[in-house]
């Protein structure tokens, strides 16, 4: 009896440790799930903070690329109405929404017109610039297309036009050249080498560790340097902005081939119920520039027009020197006109031609206001004086 007391006790005890060391192992078990799952949690957030960080830098590099334009052209509805500083217009896209006003007298109200690409806007101004340029060639050609509206007073009259443009040709796009790609990229990965060597050597270590306390601070090293790389891209702004400034110091002047074509009406603001809107006319132009060296910037219009019974053809050239921040051109400009007096008989009355001359330039007041100023005179076929003109246009870009 005793004996059997005693194995009782014994297998009492036994089971008793047999318990609290299941009980251990399920704690330890626990805490270590616990642990597991801490650790999963981290590795899921660290993969969401290296998912901002890349989707920061792509936004902060297409931000500043779509900003690139080489040049801010005068309105298409302004060259239209011939109310430009330039007799030459000057081909060019710019992506963002945009506004002209011409200075008359310096007194009375601007002529105004306003310019827009809705088709880039439709369907490409998403801030991801990859949809662009995995699109097609035609469909990026597409994108350039503009709409612009604008209103002028000249010949005592008022006048209401709009005129669409595409570019048919540019030597060198900002939003697809992969030597600027390249070169951006390369900024950031010089900036983020040492933080990206510092952060493979700790995950590493973390691999090949099976202490929790080093795993997690492991963890919290990695953590502290992919927050200093993100701060660091943000950092590299004005350094991306560089790269861009010596981009367009390089292509400013890039050869370039723009189609416009318009029509303008006229206008009473007299009338009480009516504006009392009358078709004048139309015109259709190509005008496209070659580079010629880094200052220097030739380009030419040719141009057929109809205003009121009078046809028109227009050939010029102009050549420009300086810098993106400003250039002077000088240009000249060929004229014949004809004004049919009866259009059934295709007869004419009076046939004319003239020589223009214009001196004048751009002077970039900030990145998204441009001052365009010239001196414009007029000879006739003998290269008698016939008049002079004072003009100058301030053209914004609403970022």
């Amino acid at each position: 009896m005793k004996k059997q007391f005693i194995s009782f006790i014994i297998a009492a005890i036994f089971i008793s440790i047999n318990i609290s060391f299941a009980q251990d192992s399920g704690k330890k078990s626990q805490k270590k799930n616990e642990e597991n799952k801490e650790e999963i949690a981290e590795e899921f957030i660290d993969e969401l903070n290296e998912a901002e960080i890349q989707e920061e830098f792509v936004e902060l590099e297409d931000e500043i690329i779509t900003e690139s334009e080489f040049a801010i052209p005068s309105a298409p509805a302004f060259s239209l109405m011939g109310v430009t500083p330039e007799l030459i217009p000057r081909p060019g896209v710019v992506r963002n929404f945009k506004v002209d006003w011409r200075i008359r007298d310096y007194k009375g109200a601007p002529d105004l017109a306003v310019e827009a690409l809705p088709v880039w806007m439709l369907f490409f101004n998403s801030g991801d610039l990859d949809k662009y340029r995995n699109a097609s060639s035609f469909a990026r050609m597409l994108s350039t297309l503009s709409f612009s509206l604008s209103t002028a007073s000249f010949n005592n009259t008022n006048h209401l036009g709009y005129a669409v443009k595409l570019n048919l040709f540019r030597a060198k796009d900002p939003l697809n050249d992969q030597s600027l790609l390249d070169e951006f990229h390369q900024q950031i990965l010089e900036e983020n080498a040492e933080t990206r060597k510092q952060i493979q050597e700790l995950e590493a270590l973390l691999d090949n560790s099976d202490s929790p306390e080093m795993r997690k601070f492991y963890r919290k090293e990695i953590k502290q340097l992919k927050s200093v790389s993100r701060e660091a891209i943000q950092a590299k702004r004005q350094e991306l902005e560089a790269i861009r400034r010596d981009y367009t110091i390089n292509n400013w002047n890039s050869s370039m081939l723009d189609l416009a074509f318009g029509k303008v009406y006229s206008f009473d603001r007299g009338q009480i119920d009516s504006l009392g809107i009358t078709n004048q006319g139309y015109g259709v132009w190509l005008n496209g520039g070659l580079k010629s060296g880094k200052n220097g910037y030739i380009s030419g219009m040719l141009k057929l027009s109809r205003y009121g019974s009078v046809d028109a053809f227009q050939a010029g050239i102009s050549m420009r020197y300086g810098n993106p921040k400003y250039n002077f051109y000088l240009e000249s400009m060929y004229e014949r006109t004809s004004e049919v007096v009866d259009p059934e008989f295709d007869s004419f009355e009076f046939k004319q031609t003239n020589f223009r001359l214009s001196y004048g330039g751009d002077f970039h007041l900030s990145r998204g206001i441009l001052l365009n100023f010239s001196l414009q005179t007029r000879f006739d076929q003998g290269f008698n004086f016939v008049d002079f003109l004072p003009i100058a246009n301030i053209t914004c870009l609403m970022r």
